[in-house]
């Protein structure tokens, strides 16, 4: 009997001991201590420096404990400070090095931070941990503990797509924050769709009309899975929109009058798809104007329109990547509410922000911004790049990246000798 106690107290400790454990492994070891069961995590050793993972991989939305302790004994009190890049992780939801004290009492005792990742794609940083003591042995020692930085996610340009029929659709490329070996999609994606099941890219031409339907890409590997549904429709007419790649002063001419300036330009631009015809959303009060009495050309029939570049109940996708934008009504606009509402289901480009012409009054929405006394509203009708004092008084811009009415009327005016881009409509 003294024999089996023996045995049955004494075996899981040996079993442990005699184990070759590997020092990285961040599970835990369960150890019967005859008083209950106890945890004990297997440490690396960095430097003097004890800590529970090395290297350190995060991923975006989920806290990480990480733990330090002191690898022996110190004479003195000692001083660990953890650094890190602070535009890709916070320490303890700060921005700015944590501090740790440790004495001779508590050196082998883990204290803990709590470690987020701000990385939204894959990437790579340090954690760089430094100690000071009046003990010579824990004075100045350091180790860098390197960071992998994931990000469970696999996301497109847009959540939902307009493509147009018969027509190849420019290819979609995801990001995929995270290691993966496989993709796929649920339900089929339509006829003349396919998804390489090696990057999740969705190319081809679809063949048959429907209405917007939802399909849930999936990247995966052995241990994770991230889903991101996207909408598609397909239809036999859709009219693009793009942000020009060049940009121009507030004089838009080029031979002939400024809003002909404008459209050459469209149509002149890197970014111009290989087909169709391109009109600028611009307004200059006398060429083109698109509501030119009432707010949101209501009440009337789209007979407000001067120069017209929007149609009447037709859909608009961005040209870069049919992603979906809006349908116009029966006045060729949309109508405007208020300044805060998203009213376009993408912004008109990704990347960053860039400013464009627009011309629009900004709460008198679709109608031109006049002032009699201030003529630069317009910069002059689209012919003037003099300097605008103040710069507000300037000509009125829109902002590619957003998705409310500022993305026709953005904020005050930008100088007239300053340098915007145009918004481009397809006719």
């Amino acid at each position: 009997m003294r024999h089996r106690l023996f045995f049955l107290l004494c075996f899981p400790i040996f079993f442990s001991f005699c184990q070759n454990l590997n020092t990285r492994d961040e599970y835990l070891l369960t150890l019967l201590n005859g008083l209950g069961i106890s945890n004990v995590r297997t440490l690396v050793t960095v430097g003097r420096l004890q800590v529970t993972e090395n290297p350190l991989t995060l991923r975006y939305g989920t806290p990480t404990i990480f733990q330090i302790r002191l690898s022996a004994q110190p004479a003195q009190d000692v001083a660990v400070t953890v650094q890190f890049d602070n535009t890709k992780m916070t320490v303890n939801g700060g921005t700015t090095s944590v501090i740790l004290f440790f004495t001779p009492t508590n050196f082998n005792t883990l204290q803990s931070v709590t470690i987020n990742s701000t990385a939204t794609i894959i990437d790579s940083s340090e954690i760089n941990l430094s100690s000071i003591s009046n003990d010579a042995a824990y004075n100045n020692d350091s180790a860098i503990i390197p960071v992998t930085h994931w990000n469970i996610a696999v996301t497109y340009t847009g959540n939902s797509f307009l493509f147009r029929e018969n027509e190849a659709i420019n290819t979609l490329n995801p990001t995929i924050g995270f290691p993966y070996t496989n993709c796929s999609v649920s339900p089929t994606l339509p006829a003349g769709l396919s998804l390489d099941p090696s990057t999740c890219i969705i190319s081809g031409t679809p063949t048959n009309q429907q209405l917007s339907s939802v399909y849930t890409i999936s990247a995966s590997n052995a241990s994770d899975t991230a889903n991101q549904p996207i909408g598609i429709q397909i239809d036999p007419e859709a009219y693009r929109i793009f942000v020009t790649n060049s940009s121009f002063s507030g004089d838009l001419r080029d031979g002939g009058t400024a809003i002909q300036g404008a459209d050459a330009k469209c149509n002149a631009d890197a970014n111009k798809p290989s087909t169709g015809t391109y009109s600028a959303l611009i307004v200059d009060g006398v060429d083109r104007l698109i509501c030119a009495t009432n707010p949101n050309c209501s009440p009337g029939d789209g007979a407000d329109h001067t120069g017209r570049v929007l149609k009447n109940n037709k859909l608009y996708i961005r040209a870069s990547d049919n992603a979906f934008l809006f349908e116009t009504n029966a006045s060729g606009v949309f109508t405007i509410a208020n300044d805060s509402t998203n009213y376009l289901a993408h912004s008109f480009a990704t990347g960053s922000t860039r400013y464009y012409w627009t011309g629009f009054a900004l709460s008198a929405y679709w109608q031109q911004a006049f002032s009699p006394m201030i003529p630069s509203y317009k910069c002059d009708g689209w012919t003037s790049q003099a300097p605008t004092t103040p710069a507000a008084n300037g000509g009125r811009v829109g902002s590619s990246s957003s998705r409310t009415y500022a993305a026709f009327r953005s904020g005050d005016g930008i100088s007239c000798a300053s340098l915007a881009h145009l918004l481009c409509v397809e006719q």
